[in-house]
Order: C-alpha cells, then structure tokens, then sequence
C-alpha cells in the first residue's frame, strides 16, 4: 500500500505529466494548476516542510550532513519554487510553505553542510578554500532565486551566518571573511 501522501490517496487521485499535475474527475481529465495539489499535500507535512518539497529537502539535508553541499538538491527545489511563486502565483499559505522551505534549504541544510565540514578530523587551508568554493557556489546559484522571488538574499545570509560564523572564524579564520560572503 502507497503511503497517506501519496497523491494516489487523495479523493480524486492525480497523475504526475510531464511536470504538470492532472486530476481525474468523473470519466475526464481536467487540467488543474499545480496550486490546487499543493493545497492538498500541505496537509501531510513531516518535521515542518511540507510533503510537496520534502523530496529535495530531505536530498540536500542527507548529503549536507555526509559533507556535500546541498547545493545542487536545492537548486532544484529553488527552480520549483520559483516558478510556482512567479508563474503560477500562488499566495497565502502555499507560498508561506515554499518561503519556509527555500529558508529551510537556504539557512539550515547549508549550515550543516558547514558544520559537518568544520567537523571532519583536520579541516586545514584545502578545507577552508573548499568550504569558500562551496559558498561562493551556494550564495550566487540560490540568492539569485532568492531574488526572482522577492527575497532579501541579505537576511538569509545573514542567518546562515549567525549559525556558522563562530565555527568558521574558528576553524578558518585567514579566509572566514570570504566563506562568509562578509
């Protein structure tokens, strides 16, 4: 049996095509927009994102805490997001959940990317220019989604930089700056 969250459970049931969702009623099939879907998943939310982005979320949070910047897994969501908010504008609520989980990948799974880097055995300068490459990288791809969506990239860097700044300037502190994006 399919999980509670499958789309498959819902009282209409839904269909994944080519990117766009299809919702069966009756006997024909009806384009909806994506937002109405959206409405319904929210409702099977786990550990605070909801089910409709988890998919990536859970990726890039996986990876960050192995070491691996959730760079890449956010981006996809990030281009998701963008588009729901810019073309399908959604509002209220739907676009709360996408703002908190673009925050959520943003600021959380980037901090623990960090963490788990400045928590490796002998982090040396290789580390720290890994860590500023991986940044640099994070900042440029995400803010400018950031910023397609009306977000203030400063306030999520400033954020992320009140969870990581202390470890950095620690660990890297010729190139705390720079990884800081200060």
């Amino acid at each position: 049996m399919k999980g509670a969250c499958h789309p498959h459970n819902f009282r209409n049931g839904s269909s994944r095509l080519g990117g766009l969702r299809m919702f069966r009623w009756g006997t024909r099939t009806e384009r909806k927009p994506l937002a109405r879907w959206l409405h319904r998943r929210r409702r099977c939310s786990s550990s605070g994102i909801s089910d409709t982005y988890s998919e990536y979320f859970d990726a890039a949070w996986k990876e960050a805490g192995e070491g691996i910047s959730p760079t890449n897994n956010c981006a996809r969501f990030f281009g998701m997001a963008m588009g729901l908010i810019k073309y399908q504008n959604i509002e209220g609520q739907d676009r709360a959940d996408v703002i908190k989980a673009m925050d959520a990948c943003y600021v959380g799974a980037t901090g623990r990317f960090v963490n788990a880097k400045l928590s490796e055995a002998d982090v040396g300068m290789a580390g720290c220019r890994g860590l500023f490459t991986a940044l640099r990288v994070n900042r440029s791809t995400l803010g400018s989604f950031l910023k397609d969506v009306g977000e203030d990239q400063a306030a999520y860097d400033s954020r992320l930089n009140e969870r990581i700044g202390d470890k950095v300037r620690s660990a890297c502190p010729d190139l705390a700056d720079g990884i800081l994006g200060t």
